[in-house]
């Protein structure tokens, strides 16, 4: 089952399937190494902040609206 990354909780991992966003978007998270087919894991969630994932052996920060775009399945 598909859901957005925002949804996922602390500790899960998933695999990206889809970047619903325009060609900007999709560039700045291909620049950190987000894609469709790479697995992240869920580090931390602010209650009304930032998503932090663990994408390899690199960290990164997602803003919530972002995080809203990326579609994940377990």
């Amino acid at each position: 089952m598909k859901k957005t990354l925002k949804s996922f909780k602390t500790g899960e991992k998933g695999k990206i399937v889809e970047l619903r966003g325009g060609k900007e978007f999709q560039r700045r998270l291909k620049k950190r190494g987000v894609m469709v087919g790479k697995e992240v894991r869920v580090i931390a969630k602010q209650p009304h902040g930032p998503v932090v994932i663990e994408n390899g052996s690199c960290k990164l920060t997602i803003g919530r609206n972002m995080a809203k775009k990326i579609y994940m399945e377990k």
